[in-house]
């Protein structure tokens, strides 16, 4: 829907050293871990929570010199095609909090089975390692992190409306700076795993 996307200069403030310092603060490692992946990979929260483990991989290209590279890329399934597997690629920043994310769940569950893990486990009633943190807890974990944070400033310099904050505003954000950057209807359809560009 029109207007749900988040202003850059709103994402740039909740991605501020300060404010992901709070998240952590208020959430823990692993919700805030999984907040902080969902703004910077716009991929709907079941996705970011049931990620596995092993979410990442490298996509081989060919640059314009010739020469072959390797790109990160975070591999989930989508919540709408569960059975499929997609890559997305990511950036250092990205990488580098799935990396981290690995080695805390694997330090947290050391004699399981890697290929049964979450990325993101819940904390409680989970003996075994098996089970990803609930969707919701995303939710829940924005609002207080709103409601802990000292202000936030919206596109005109006004105070911004925190309500207007919550996961799928994450989406929606990602999806508006594609198109911004000149993504095509086929890349953003793509990108965000829709059948239509309605």
């Amino acid at each position: 829907e029109p207007e749900r996307a988040l202003a850059q200069v709103v994402i740039d403030q909740l991605l501020s050293a300060e404010a992901i310092a709070l998240l952590h603060e208020t959430a823990g490692e692993a919700l805030a871990c999984a907040v902080e992946l969902q703004m910077r990979t716009g991929r709907r929260p079941q996705e970011i929570t049931h990620a596995p483990l092993q979410c990442l991989d490298h996509e081989e290209r060919v640059r314009e010199d010739g020469k072959l590279e390797h790109l990160p890329v975070f591999v989930y399934r989508p919540e709408k095609r569960p059975k499929t597997r997609k890559e997305l690629p990511i950036f250092a920043e990205e990488r580098r909090l799935v990396k981290r994310m690995q080695a805390a769940t694997r330090e947290r569950f050391p004699d399981a089975d890697p290929t049964r893990l979450p990325l993101l486990p819940r904390q409680y009633a989970n003996r075994s390692g098996r089970k990803p943190l609930a969707p919701p807890m995303l939710a829940v974990t924005v609002r207080k992190w709103m409601s802990a944070l000292a202000e936030l400033i919206g596109p005109d310099g006004e105070p911004f409306d925190r309500t207007k904050v919550f996961p799928y505003a994450f989406r929606h954000s990602y999806a508006q700076r594609l198109a911004d950057e000149g993504a095509s209807e086929s890349e953003l359809m793509d990108l965000m795993d829709h059948d239509s560009f309605e």
